[in-house]
This record gives C-alpha cells, sequence and structure tokens, in this order.
C-alpha cells in the first residue's frame, strides 16, 4: 500500500460465475488494478470477458461508518460508481435472461454503472452497425440503454431499416409478470417492395416509400400475440427506375389484436390506378389473406404483382401487359410459405406478349407453383379465342416423369379460336413452322414437364406460307416430343391448290414431305406479285423432301404451260393436266430442280421465253448459284421486266444470271447478269451489243457496269454505267454517252407531236449523266441536234442547217443555241427552263428567239415576210409572248371572190361567238406583240389590186388574241366587180377594242359604170355597218345599187297600173333581183371557163314580167383590145359583136355590128377634173 490502512494491488479470476439481478449465471473472466482503504475500493482498471461480451471500466466503491464517538454506528452505507466501456453483442442479454432472442447484432456502449441505496442503474450510449429487433434488422443504429428501477429501455435515435430510416423506443419492465415489452417505433422513406419481401409476402412492383408509425405491446414469452395499432403514409419513389412498378400514394391505417394484424381501410392511388385493400395477416404463423379491387387505365404495370401467381413468365398468353378493366383478385397467404391467388378480370384493349383482344374477361387461379385454373375468354373484331385449362406444378401423379427436382408439370390447355391469328399461340410458335394467318379451330395441349402433346384441326384463312400469302390453309398437325406430322395439309389460293403431307422428326430433324399442285395460275396470287401481273400461263410441280431439316435432299419437276406475256402466247404447248391416251399427263416436264443441301442445280425452259440451266451452292441460309440463259423473246422479257410493250422490238440474248447472298433476306440477294450476246430490231433498226452487257442487283440497289449497244447502219451507238438506288427516296446515278440517228429518238418522244407531213432525219450526240429521284429523274450533261433539210408547214422554203446545242443539268435545261436558215433567212433561239421540284412543281423558263428574213405562209393565203425579236417566258404558271415584228411584205396570193351574193352575205351575217374548250396552254399563253410593215401589205389579182401599210398591237392570249392598231391602205388601188374596175380613195382599218378584235372600216371608191361617177362608202363596224352609194350624174340609190350589181340603171319610165297589176316599183325590183341571179351565174360561169367577160342580163319587153335575158360573152385579145359578143337567144336581131380599142388613158374608140348588118364606131373621151 501506499499509506496506513492502504491496500494497492491486482486480482484476477478465471471462470467465476455472476448473477445479476434478475439475470441468470453467466461464466467470466475478470481482471482488476485497484487500492483499498479504509473508505472502499479505488478500481484503476476492470477488465470482464465472457461469451459475445468484453467490459472496461474505471471508477470506486465507497463504504462509510455514520457518527461520532459514544454515539450509536449506523449500518455500513455502500457505492459503486463506475465508467464503464463495453463491446459485445445483443445476444448477450438474451443469456443473461434479460431478453429471449429479441436483440441480435454486434453493440458498442460507453456509459455508467452505479449502486446506490440497493439499486443498480446502468445508462450507456448505444451503436451498432447491425442491430437485429425481433426479425428487423436496423443498420447504423446510434441510441441509448437504460437500466433502472428494474426497467430495460433501449431509446433509438438513429438507424436504417430497409432504405429507410427507423427511430423510436422498446422498453422492458423486470418487475411486471411475463416480463412485458412495449415499443414505440417510427420510421420514414422504408421501401414497400423490401418490406413485403422481409414479411416473406410475395407481392412486388410498389415503387415507393412507407412513412409511419407502430405502436406495439407484447409478453416476453408471447412476442407475437402483441396487440397494438399502425398507421402507414404511401408516398411516391421520386428517383423510381422504369420497369420498378408503380409509384403508389395512398394511407394504411391498420390494428393488432393477439397477433392478428388487420386492416379494412387501404386505398392506394397510382397514375391510372385505383386499388382498395382489406385483409388481416397472423403475425406467428405468417399466414392471412388479402381481397383486391382495382380499376385501372393501364393493366400492364399491375400485371407484376401478381406475376409470381401467374407462372413468373411475362411472356405468357395470360398476362396482360396493357389493357384497362376492373379485376378482383383473393390473396391467400399460407402458414408454411405458399401463397395463391384467385383472379377475376374484365378487360377491354388487352395486350400480352402473344396476344391482342379488344375485350378479356374470365377467371383464373394460380399459386407460386403454377396456373391451377383457367378459363379466359378473349375477343376482337371478326374473331374470339377461349383459352382454358391448366399448368400444375408440384404435384405427384402415379405414372409421371419426375423433373430433375423430382416434381413434374402438367399441362391441359386448350385454345379455341375463331379467325384468330394463328401466330399469337405461342405453343405454335414454338414449332417454328413457316404458317401464319388467322386460324379457326382448336389447338390442344397435353403432357408434362418433360413432353408435351399437341394437335392441330381447323383451317387458317388469309394465311402466309414461307411469306407467301395464300387464301386458305386446311387439315391437321399433331406433335409429340419426337415428331411433328402433317396430316394433309392444302393450301388454296387464287391461282391453285398445293397438297402436302407427312413427317418430321424433331430430335433428329429427319424429314419425310411431299409435295403437289396440279396446276397453279401464274397471274394470280401469290404468285403474280413475282412477276406484277405480267406473266401468265400454268404451273405444276411434284416435289419430294426427305435427309433431315439441317441438311433436306428435294427433287421436284414440273411443267410450265400457256405462257403469256401481255396477253400475247408465247408458245403453245399441250395442256397441264391434259390426259393422254394412257391417261398419264401428256407432257412432260419442263424444269428440274435438286437440292442436297448444299447445292442447289435446276433446268428447264419457260415455253417461248427461254432456257436456264446451271446451279450452285445453297446451305439453306446462304446461296450463291449460276444459270446460263438464253432467249430469242427480248421483246417478252423487255415488258417483263419493265411493263411496257415494245411491239417493234425483236431480238435474241444468250449469258449468265447470278445470284447469291441470304436466302432469309431475300431484299438483299445479289443478282448478277452478264450478257454474252444480245442482238435485235426496233422499228427495223437492227442493234447489237458492242461489248459484252454486265450488270447487278444488290438488294433495292441496281448497278450497271457495261452497256455498250450500236446499230451498223446508222452508226448510233449508246453506252451507259452507274446506279440506281430502288430504295424509297432513292435515284439514278448514271454516266451515258451516246450518238443516235434521229430515227431512234423519235419513237422515244411521245410528248412531242410532229406532223406526218414532216420528215425528219438528223443526229443527236450526247454526254453526262442520269439523276436525281425515282420518279423524277433529271439529266446532267450537254447535246447536239443536226437535222437534215426538211420541209415544214407554214414555210414556203425548207429547213436547213437546223443545229441545236444545249446543256442539261439537275436543275435546269438551258439551250445555249439553235439555228437554222431559211430559205435566205434565219433562225436563232437561247433560253433556259427551270425545272419543277418539290417548292416549285411548275416549269419556269425563258426562250429569246430572232427570225431574220423569215417567210411564213399564214395566215392561210398570204405570203409574210419579214424579221421578229421574240422572248416567250413562263413564271409561276403564268406565260407570255413578247416581242417585235417588222414585215418587208404581207403579201395576199389567193384569188378574192367578190360577187354581191359574197359581199352581200358577208355585210349581213352576224358571227356567232360560241365559247369551246381550249388547251390550257393556248389560254395560259398572254401576248404582248407590236407588229409594223410599213408599205407592206399587197393584194394583188384579177379581182383587186391593194397595197398598204400595217401598224399593230396583238394582245390577249393564244386562244383568244385581240387587236390593236391599224391598217392603211394606200389610194390608188383597184378593185374589180361587175366588171367594173373601183379605185380606191380611202381605206382605213382601226382596232381600238381592248377586250375584242372588231374593226372599224373607213373605205372610199370610185368608178366609172356606163356614163356614170359611181361612188361606194363603207364605214362602222361589222356589227353595224354603213353602207352609201351616190352617182355623177345623180342617180336614186336604187338606180345606183342597180348599175353598180347589174351595169344599167333601173328603167324607170311610168305606166299607168290596172286593178291587180304590178307596180313599177315592183317590176324595177324583179328587174333587179334577176339580175342578181344572173350575176350570180355569170361569176360562176368566168371561174370555170376563163372568160375574161360573161354576163347574163334579164330583157323585160315592157309587160309585167321579164320576157328575156341577154348573154354576153367578153374576151381580152391584148392589152390595148377587148372584144365582146352578145346576144338575145329571142331573136335574131339583138345579136351585138363589138370591140373596144383603148388609144390611150383618155380615148378609147369602140367598132360596132350591130344585129340588123349595120356598123358604128364611137369616140369615148375621158377627162377628169
Amino acid at each position: 500500500g501506499d499509506g496506513p490502512g492502504a491496500l494497492r494491488g491486482q486480482v484476477s479470476g478465471r471462470a467465476f460465475r455472476l448473477v445479476l439481478p434478475g439475470a441468470e449465471e453467466v461464466t467470466l473472466d475478470t481482471v482488476i488494478n485497484g487500492r483499498v482503504s479504509e473508505t472502499g475500493v479505488e478500481l484503476s482498471s476492470v477488465v470482464v470477458r465472457g461469451d459475445d461480451l468484453e467490459v472496461s471500466a474505471q471508477g470506486g466503491v465507497t463504504w462509510a461508518g455514520a457518527g461520532e464517538a459514544g454515539e450509536a454506528a449506523e449500518p455500513l452505507g455502500v457505492v459503486v460508481n463506475l465508467r464503464v466501456h463495453g463491446e459485445g453483442r445483443a445476444e448477450a442479454l438474451s443469456r443473461l435472461g434479460y431478453l429471449d432472442g429479441e436483440l441480435s447484432g454486434p453493440v458498442t456502449s460507453d456509459g455508467r454503472l452505479s449502486w446506490v441505496g440497493g439499486e443498480w442503474a446502468y445508462r450507456s450510449s448505444l451503436r451498432s452497425p447491425r442491430l437485429g429487433w425481433l426479425d428487423l434488422e436496423v443498420a447504423d443504429l446510434v441510441g441509448e440503454l437504460r437500466f433502472q428501477d428494474r426497467e430495460l429501455s433501449v431509446d433509438i435515435g438513429t438507424g436504417r431499416y430497409l432504405d429507410g430510416e427507423l427511430s423510436g423506443r422498446i422498453q422492458a419492465d423486470f418487475e411486471a409478470d411475463g416480463l412485458p415489452i412495449e415499443a414505440d417505433i417510427r420510421f420514414v422513406g422504408v421501401s414497400a417492395d423490401r418490406l413485403l419481401a422481409d414479411r416473406r409476402i410475395p407481392l412486388v412492383g410498389f415503387a415507393s416509400r412507407l412513412d409511419g408509425e407502430i405502436d406495439y405491446r407484447c409478453l416476453k414469452q408471447a412476442r407475437s400475440r402483441g396487440s397494438g395499432w399502425g398507421q402507414v403514409y404511401v408516398h411516391p419513389m421520386l428517383t423510381a427506375a422504369a420497369g420498378e412498378g408503380l409509384p403508389w400514394t395512398g394511407e394504411a391505417p391498420f390494428t393488432i389484436e393477439n397477433g392478428l394484424l388487420a386492416s379494412q381501410a387501404i386505398l392506394l392511388r397510382a397514375e391510372g390506378q385505383r386499388l382498395w385493400v382489406e385483409g388481416e395477416y397472423d403475425l406467428e404463423d405468417r399466414a392471412g389473406s388479402f381481397d383486391f379491387e382495382v380499376d385501372s387505365h393501364d393493366v400492364g404495370p399491375l400485371a407484376g404483382l401478381l406475376l409470381p401467381y401467374m407462372g413468373g413468365d411475362p411472356e405468357a398468353a395470360w398476362v396482360p401487359l396493357a389493357g384497362h378493366g376492373r379485376g378482383e383478385a383473393h390473396l391467400g397467404l399460407g402458414a408454411s410459405g405458399e401463397a395463391s391467388v384467385d383472379l377475376r378480370l374484365d378487360l377491354e384493349n388487352v395486350r400480352t406478349a402473344e396476344l391482342v383482344a379488344d375485350r378479356a374477361g374470365g377467371r383464373l387461379r394460380a399459386s407460386v407453383g403454377g396456373l391451377e385454373y383457367l378459363n379466359l375468354e378473349l375477343s376482337r373484331s371478326g374473331g374470339a379465342l377461349l383459352v382454358t385449362g391448366g399448368v400444375h406444378s408440384g404435384t405427384e401423379l402415379e405414372g409421371s416423369v419426375a423433373g430433375g427436382d423430382g416434381e413434374v408439370s402438367i399441362v391441359d390447355l386448350d385454345f379455341d379460336a375463331v379467325q384468330w391469328p394463328l401466330g399469337e399461340i405461342r405453343s405454335w410458335r414454338d414449332l417454328e413452322l413457316p404458317l401464319e394467318g388467322q386460324v379457326s379451330g382448336r389447338l390442344s395441349l397435353t403432357g408434362d414437364s418433360q413432353e408435351v402433346l399437341g394437335r392441330f384441326d381447323g383451317d387458317v384463312e388469309d394465311a402466309l406460307i414461307v411469306g407467301l400469302p395464300v387464301e386458305r390453309v386446311a387439315g391437321n398437325v399433331s406433335w409429340d416430343g419426337t415428331t411433328v406430322r402433317l396430316g394433309g395439309v392444302e393450301a388454296e389460293a387464287a391461282a391453285g391448290r398445293a397438297r402436302v403431307s407427312g413427317t418430321l422428326d424433331r430430335r433428329t430433324g429427319e424429314l419425310h414431305l411431299s409435295s403437289s399442285s396440279p396446276g397453279l395460275r401464274l397471274d394470280l396470287p401469290p404468285l403474280a406479285d413475282f412477276f406484277k401481273g405480267r406473266l401468265d400461263g400454268q404451273v405444276s410441280f411434284e416435289a419430294a423432301v426427305g435427309g433431315t431439316s439441317e441438311r433436306p435432299e428435294v427433287e421436284a419437276e414440273g411443267r410450265i404451260a400457256h405462257l403469256t406475256v401481255g396477253g400475247r402466247e408465247l408458245a403453245r404447248q399441250a395442256g397441264i393436266g391434259t390426259p393422254g391416251a394412257s391417261g398419264q399427263e401428256s407432257s412432260p416436264p419442263t424444269f428440274r430442280l435438286r437440292w442436297d443441301g448444299s447445292k442447289l442445280s435446276g433446268e428447264g425452259q419457260l415455253p417461248g421465253l427461254g432456257t436456264f440451266d446451271g446451279g450452285g451452292s445453297f446451305d439453306g441460309r446462304t446461296l450463291d448459284l449460276t444459270f446460263d440463259v438464253e432467249s430469242s423473246e427480248v421483246r417478252a422479257l423487255t415488258e417483263l421486266a419493265s411493263g411496257r410493250d415494245i411491239a417493234a422490238l425483236v431480238g435474241r440474248l444468250d449469258g449468265q444470271v447470278r445470284v447469291s447472298g441470304s436466302a432469309a433476306s431475300p431484299d438483299t440477294l445479289r443478282w448478277g447478269v452478264a450478257l454474252d450476246h444480245l442482238q435485235g430490231e426496233l422499228g427495223g433498226l437492227g442493234f447489237e451489243q458492242l461489248e459484252p452487257v454486265v450488270g447487278a442487283l444488290e438488294g433495292q440497289r441496281l448497278r450497271l457496269d457495261s452497256f455498250y449497244l450500236g446499230e451498223k447502219t446508222t452508226l448510233s451507238e449508246l453506252f451507259m454505267r452507274g446506279e440506281v438506288d430502288l430504295r424509297p427516296g432513292g435515284g439514278y446515278d448514271l454516266d451515258f454517252q451516246g450518238s443516235s440517228d434521229l430515227r431512234w429518238l423519235l419513237p422515244l418522244l411521245k410528248r412531242v407531236t410532229i406532223p406526218p407531213e414532216v420528215r425528219l432525219a438528223g443526229r443527236f450526240e450526247g454526254l453526262g449523266k442520269i439523276v436525281g429521284p425515282l420518279e423524277l429523274p433529271r439529266f446532267d450533261g450537254q447535246g447536239e441536234l443536226r437535222l437534215e433539210p426538211f420541209v415544214a408547214p407554214l414555210l414556203p422554203q425548207a429547213v436547213e442547217e437546223l443545229v441545236a446545242r444545249f446543256s442539261f443539268y439537275p436543275d435546269r435545261l438551258e439551250l445555249e443555241e439553235l439555228s437554222a436558215n431559211v430559205g435566205s433567212g434565219g433562225l436563232a433561239v437561247q433560253g433556259r427552263v427551270e425545272l419543277p421540284s418539290g417548292e416549285h412543281p411548275l416549269a419556269d423558263y425563258r426562250f429569246y428567239a430572232i427570225a431574220r428574213n423569215l417567210k411564213l405562209l399564214v395566215p392561210e393565203g398570204w405570203l409574210q415576210e419579214g424579221s421578229a425579236e421574240l422572248w416567250l417566258t413562263s413564271s409561276g404558271g403564268r406565260r407570255e409572248l413578247e416581242g417585235a415584228v417588222q414585215l418587208r411584205q404581207a403579201r395576199y396570193l389567193e384569188e378574192l371572190d367578190v360577187g354581191l351574193a359574197q359581199v352581200v352575205e358577208r355585210l349581213l351575217e352576224r358571227e356567232r361567238q360560241e365559247v369551246g374548250p381550249t388547251e390550257e396552254w393556248l389560254t395560259g399563253t398572254f401576248l404582248n406583240l407590236t407588229v409594223e410593215a410599213p408599205d407592206a401589205l399587197r393584194v394583188r389579182n384579177r379581182a383587186a389590186s391593194l397595197r398598204g401599210d400595217l401598224d399593230l398591237e396583238v394582245r390577249g392570249s393564244l386562244a383568244r388574241p385581240v387587236l390593236l392598231g391599224k391598217v392603211d391602205l394606200q389610194p390608188g388601188g383597184t378593185v374589180r366587180y361587175a366588171d367594173n374596175e373601183y379605185r380606191l380613195e380611202r381605206g382605213l382599218v382601226t382596232f381600238n377594242n381592248p377586250y375584242l378584235s372588231e374593226p372599224v372600216l373607213d373605205l372610199v371608191a370610185t368608178s366609172r359604170v356606163r356614163s356614170y361617177e359611181v361612188s361606194l362608202s363603207l364605214s362602222g363596224t361589222p356589227e353595224k355597218l354603213d353602207l352609201s352609194v351616190s352617182s355623177d350624174p345623180p342617180l336614186p340609190e336604187l338606180d345606183v345599187m342597180a348599175l353598180v350589181t347589174g351595169g344599167r340603171p333601173l328603167d324607170l319610165r311610168a305606166r299607168p297600173s290596172l286593178p291587180g297589176s304590178r307596180d313599177d316599183g315592183q317590176l324595177n325590183a324583179e328587174a333587179f333581183l334577176y339580175g342578181q341571179a344572173a350575176s350570180a351565174i355569170t361569176e360562176r360561169v368566168n371561174t370555170l371557163f376563163g372568160f375574161d367577160k360573161f354576163r347574163v342580163d334579164p330583157l323585160s319587153d315592157g309587160s309585167e314580167t321579164v320576157s328575156s335575158v341577154r348573154v354576153t360573152v367578153g374576151k381580152r385579145l391584148s392589152k390595148d383590145l377587148f372584144v365582146t359578143y352578145s346576144r338575145d337567144p329571142s331573136t335574131t336581131e339583138q345579136d351585138i359583136l363589138e370591140a373596144e380599142w383603148q388609144i390611150n388613158p383618155q380615148l378609147t374608140l369602140v367598132f360596132t355590128q350591130n344585129g340588123d348588118g349595120s356598123f358604128s364606131v364611137d369616140a369615148l373621151w375621158d377627162r377628169r377634173f
């Protein structure tokens, strides 16, 4: 020791027994270092070790007696005060007897242990990385442990539980009977899915967090039979990933009575979902049941909640992935962990991994082990499917084959379908048979986990066989674990029928199949789709399939007959199925095919179209085949490929066709063509290849490596190479170069109308590219066209040396130069055309033309010569022709018909204007032209000799041109009418109506008729023409008209009128009309017999009627001598022979021999002033 009455030392002990108050005996090892004095014990170090426990402490134990000497002594008082640090496991409390396994896990504490007044007390901090309470595990716990007054409590400050946080108090009273335990727990952010899994409730798909509190009271020996209450608040997870479940929200209150948890008011909501839940759960037995009602706008996410009870396979036909409607479910949880669900559905617009239905309803009962009962009815437009039966697992049945785990699955399902897609039935898909369509019939599945037997009886409409569409497939197919049997399956399409039967060994792949068809039409579906309806005929075949599915062996032969392209039968052949004398088909096979699983070969002929022979490698997946082909029907092949019949095309070819690529992807196959010989004629023009034709079709890309054709007679040739992308949005990328006689191009220019009387000959040369989209190819390059001389309508002379040079661009066409000579004149044109595009669907263009000394025969009967400068433009659908025309002459070449009948008819008739159909190009092309022709107008013939000036503007459109301006006739011109020559004094035709070509006439002409000076005046429009006549000496207007039309005035001598007789006016009118009739005859005879003069004049004897006519015939013998003979057939005394000799313009001598034999000489002297 270190002083009087003091002792310092160390005490150690092993395996000594310690019994704490209310605790069980434990065995410990102890080491104590300290000092003992008269007042107590100073403990500098205390270390206690035991199972799951190590404690270190420092402190002291004090004792003292009370009172002074002579006073009575007080009882000895002991006080213990230790600072304690402990590390261990919570299970130590159970070994002490304070708990019974409620707590577990590592624990660290720092506190103070005291003994005062006969009572122990302990208070310390508590930390544990993982502390279990009952069967709950709390991580990272920080709290406080207290033991006082025989009560043990744990205050949880923080702790993590199932992704959330936990807090609260757990308290045990050691004084009370049964050691009651109270728990008041609060939690925040607990994972709903993890809580259900922790409680072994097989429900998943809750993307929610739980907040709430639980108040629970129980006895130590009946911890699972306590009572209490709880309130849980459900919140959606803010960071839930896709597929984690539904983010529910709501409340879940519950009560606990004697270990039975119950709730009748759980209402949860999620997007498009409403869920009502009620039920109860036994905490000790871990068994219970819950009833669910759901109103869902999307049942897909809900299916995840019950997936463990629906077989666990989300691809099963009865697991909905989408839809809406209502459902009810009863979830049962067994004491041994088994669970089951009984589900009733009434859904619309349902989709599963296999099925799509407008409506689905029915019932299923399932457990985690299998589908015990199923009755599901689905319907959609035109179809229905009933699925019944079950898939049972974990059942020991006598005679069943046990699975690897000693359990078996029993399958018993029926699919009864009416117009239902066969491909939506998964068990059928597992057979991998190439058949799809709308099925009507029954598919039955029976068996166990080792072998499922199936059978299908029914028909499939709108079916696909190996991708080929057919109308109907009927028959039966059955299978087991080893064999698939096809029992006379017959396919029917518009083209005909085909039948297949036999077996397929599912283990070895061995095949024993046969197929045949009595006749399939090539012009009907599905075969017509291969030839785009351009090929007609019939094909029959017989095929046998052996070997295995990995290496099949196929032998087939068939017959093709009545092959027709474009309605033309190419070759006559005995018909398919036509029996011969022996009852067998009379026609031999036209093709044979053989395939051994690695190589395919074939030969045959397409009657009238060509032959083929060859083969190559084909393993069922990839192929590389080469066939020699020969054909003398180039016309038919061209029509078959392009759909265009070129009747004038004949020829033959031979070469090779090579096809390679993946058979599973027909669209990506590569078709190569190499023609060694190609020769033919087109419209009598022969052609042949100058180099081998080489090209390929790779998927939807056509590549032309060499295409070089020529024609020796005209030295025409064409070379092309490049690519064509046939995919949507694809286009051309071809290079071309050619030199061609025009005869090769004319059949291709369908939109260019060439009059039949025009004979064109010449040559075209071009170089460039063909580019642009498929629907609108464009040229990018340049070309030159040269034409030999030709005669064109409206041109009096041949067109010579026509040369056109132009450049092609993807967006425009430029005419760099077009020049031609026409007689002594010429023509030059330049311009460009902006080609249509998506933004500008109409072509815009502008052309500029210059004509020099050009002669035109327009309008009819005219010859015009002059020069012009014109612009033709089009923009936005509006076209305009503008420019200036200068005429050197406008000459009328035909004879004028100016008889009175024609004049009167033309003057009096009213032109009837009708609106008729016109071409849009004519109505939409507007005019803005000026025409100037000073002293260019000429009319010179037997009837007239006129000249004048033109000064006009042409407006309106090509369909309805409008003239503005004037035509000025020069004075001095002459017009001959009724043997009289009229001299033009004034002549002006004016056009001033901006809406209509309406001439306004102002004409004055004079003539000397017999001894009268006659003047005629025309003014006004054709609709309102004013005609006036006068004479000198003056005569009445009617006499002047008679003088003009008949050559003499009317006889106006007065006669008395008798009752009923006609007056002079009537007689004169009659004579006038007779005279005009005679004038019409006169004009016709002059035209027929070529007389210079022929007249028929009516004669009157003074009575009431015309008594006779006088016939006069005249002929000019020279320019100065004119002879006339006149005769009245009614008498011989009226014959007159007259000769007129014009000595000079002012003096004329007339020699006359009368009918009575007398002669006379008259002198006519003319002087004008």
